[in-house]
């Protein structure tokens, strides 16, 4: 929707609540600087009551938020006669119809809703203007009867619009659930200072979520933080660690935020998080800076996981060099293990727990979408022996055995050959492959050392699962004596 036509809308609706209000019961802060910003139009609506009946498309907005600024109760009861009776269902411009019309008339907009399809919305357009009269009537009409969403609607408004009244009248409430309902509606809908809804929800021994941290941040981001430290992974209203979703929403907000809190930890994994959500910003500003940065680090979980955001950074646009980027990362140095997280601050330890490191994820994302690809780019060299393909290598086989079996049999490299049809070995044992995985073990024979070891491994699994078919393998495989020992030994273990 246009800015016009919702500054428009909000205006219209500012001010039907103050004329009705009065000093008595106060506009929530947005409302109040919508009017007091904003002056009343001076120019009569140009249209009339015919003219926006009559109108064959749906009534616009900014036009009929005009007119009913100084339309007169009848006329809006006589709109609302023609709106109500049309086809379809806006709920923008029912509520802008009933909360103009309730300015004028209570009474009026229940009795014309009741019973209907916008009977609903009547309740939160008379809590909108007259909270403790709407209140008061909705009590009168539904406490007797079950369904209770009326009250409830007519709670929420009054939280969202109202909340001072709200939280100055939340003692006088008759029934336990009514309070919740407040205090939900409270929450969510913030219209106060975050210290203070935090204060009030404290008071009444409700839960803070994320959302709420989030605002405090804006203001104090070492106050939240030391909050978010406090709950740890107690947020209700959504999984995960607190401390680690309060830095990452402040950093989508403004990088700056976190200097703060960078400048009073004393955790690493505070720091380390900080510094690569900071990072992932400049990767956005200059990305070739971000990556000579990132190059310079010694290897460490932020390193990994600055150049783990960088490769992620070209996935999309420039797949090719998305994985150079990280090749250079894995031939450089192994990808260090999934990690257990603890923020720290002077007042808590907070425990998250183990997860998984974005350069191990972006590892995972790699392989599934080109495995050969990543693995060629890895394999070793003259000026890099290790190159990081067995990084590659151990993923590739998780997920794809038999592509990654079909890439082995294509190698020319023994060592490259030796260490990949081993790794299949494993793999295939655990999926209770053993012939397969022996036929591996033995391919390995004639182009590396080590296949004899192999053999036996397998072998120690084969016979004590299936002893007639490992030992009708043996009896038909041509094995140095060496072997043959070791493959007798293990019989004799089994029996």
């Amino acid at each position: 929707m246009p800015i016009v036509i919702t500054l428009m809308i909000s205006i219209a609706l500012g001010l039907f609540v103050g004329q009705k209000i009065g000093s008595s019961h106060s506009p929530s802060p947005p409302l109040i600087s919508l009017i007091e910003n904003e002056k009343k139009p001076t120019l009569v609506s140009s249209d009339s009551q015919d003219s926006l009946i009559t109108e064959e498309k749906r009534l616009p907005l900014p036009r009929l938020a005009h007119w009913l600024l100084d339309a007169s109760p009848e006329e809006i009861a006589l709109l609302w006669d023609h709106y109500s009776s049309r086809p379809g269902f806006d709920r923008q411009r029912t509520r802008l119809i009933l909360s103009a019309w309730a300015r004028h008339d209570l009474s009026s907009v229940i009795t014309a809703t009741k019973e209907t399809k916008f009977d609903y919305d009547a309740w939160g357009a008379t809590a909108l203007i007259d909270p403790q009269t709407s209140l008061q009537w909705a009590m009168t009409s539904y406490w007797d009867t079950e369904n209770k969403d009326f009250l409830r609607q007519v709670i929420s408004t009054i939280a969202t619009h109202h909340p001072g009244w709200l939280r100055a009248n939340l003692d006088h409430f008759p029934e336990e659930w009514m309070k919740e309902t407040a205090l939900e509606s409270l929450r969510v809908g913030l219209t106060t200072t975050p210290q203070e809804a935090i204060d009030f929800l404290t008071k009444h021994n409700q839960p803070i979520g994320h959302t709420l941290l989030l605002a405090l941040g804006k203001e104090d981001p070492v106050a939240a933080f030391r909050l978010a430290a406090k709950l740890g992974n107690n947020d209700p209203f959504s999984p995960g660690s607190m401390p680690e979703k309060l830095i990452k929403s402040l950093a989508e907000e403004d990088p700056r935020l976190l200097d703060s809190i960078l400048a009073e930890t004393s955790s690493p994994s505070t720091r380390h998080l900080i510094e690569v959500e900071q990072f992932r910003h400049d990767i956005k500003t200059d990305p070739e800076s971000a990556l000579q940065h990132a190059r310079e680090l010694p290897n460490s979980y932020t390193r990994q996981d600055k150049i783990a955001a960088l490769s992620r950074h070209f996935l999309e646009s420039n797949p090719e060099r998305a994985v150079n980027i990280f090749a250079q990362l894995l031939g450089k140095s192994r990808l260090l293990s999934t990690k257990s997280t603890h923020i720290i601050t002077s007042e808590s330890d907070v425990g998250i727990g183990g997860r998984t490191s974005p350069s191990q994820q972006l590892l995972k994302d790699l392989v599934s979408l080109n495995p050969e690809n990543l693995i060629n780019s890895t394999l070793p060299t003259v000026d890099n022996p290790d190159g990081g393909y067995r990084q590659v290598a151990k993923e590739w086989v998780e997920q794809d055995p038999d592509s990654f079996a079909t890439w082995t049999s294509q190698q020319n490299n023994t060592e490259v050959y030796r260490q990949s049809a081993e790794l299949l070995t494993y793999r295939l044992i655990s999926d209770r492959k053993l012939a397969e995985a022996m036929t591996w073990a033995e391919s390995g024979r004639d182009r590396g050392e080590g296949s004899s070891s192999q053999i036996s491994y397998v072998y120690r699994h084969w016979h004590s699962r299936e002893p007639e078919a490992a030992t009708t393998w043996r009896q038909a495989a041509t094995l140095d004596q060496s072997t043959q020992n070791r493959l007798n030994f293990i019989e004799a273990e089994n029996q």
